[in-house]
C-alpha cells in the first residue's frame, strides 16, 4: 500500500537501503527463498495472570523468536490492539509452514486470569441491580 501512495517510490528498495547505510540496486531476478511473519499472539481473557500455556513457541518449525508481554501476577486486557497482546512471535520457513505454525501460536496459547478487582474492571460495586 505505502508504495500506491508515493508513484515511483519501493519500500523494500528503501528498507534495505536503511539497512544496509547505503543505495542498493537488488537486481529484478531476486526473490526471496522463505516467509517471514510476525504474530500476534491474543488473550482470549481480561483478569490477572494466573498462568499460561502454549508459550513454547521454539516447538514451531519456522520459530526466529518471541516476546510475551504477558506477565503472571500482572493484569492482562482481552486483546484489542498492538499493546493488549499476549506476546509475539517470528516465523520465517516456507508459506505452508508459516501459516501452520502461525495457526499453532494463536490457537495453543492459553492464559488463565483470576478476576480483577471492582476498581480495575470500570466496576464500582454500587448501584442497584
Amino acid at each position: 500500500m505505502a508504495s500506491k501512495t508515493v508513484p515511483g517510490w519501493n519500500p523494500f528498495d528503501a528498507m534495505m537501503d536503511a539497512h544496509c547505510g547505503f543505495p542498493l540496486r537488488v537486481p529484478p531476478s531476486f526473490s526471496p527463498v522463505k516467509v517471514a511473519r510476525h504474530v500476534y499472539v491474543p488473550s482470549d481473557k481480561a483478569g490477572i495472570v494466573r498462568s499460561y500455556t502454549g508459550d513454547d513457541f521454539e516447538r514451531l518449525p519456522s520459530y526466529d523468536d518471541h516476546v510475551m508481554l504477558a506477565e503472571v501476577g500482572k493484569p492482562i486486557k482481552r486483546a484489542v490492539d498492538l499493546m493488549s497482546f499476549a506476546g509475539f512471535v517470528w516465523l520465517v520457513g516456507t508459506q505452508e509452514q508459516v501459516e501452520r505454525d502461525a495457526e499453532d501460536a494463536r490457537n495453543n496459547f492459553k492464559v488463565d486470569v483470576d478476576p480483577l478487582p471492582a476498581a480495575q474492571n470500570g466496576s464500582s460495586g454500587s448501584g442497584s441491580s
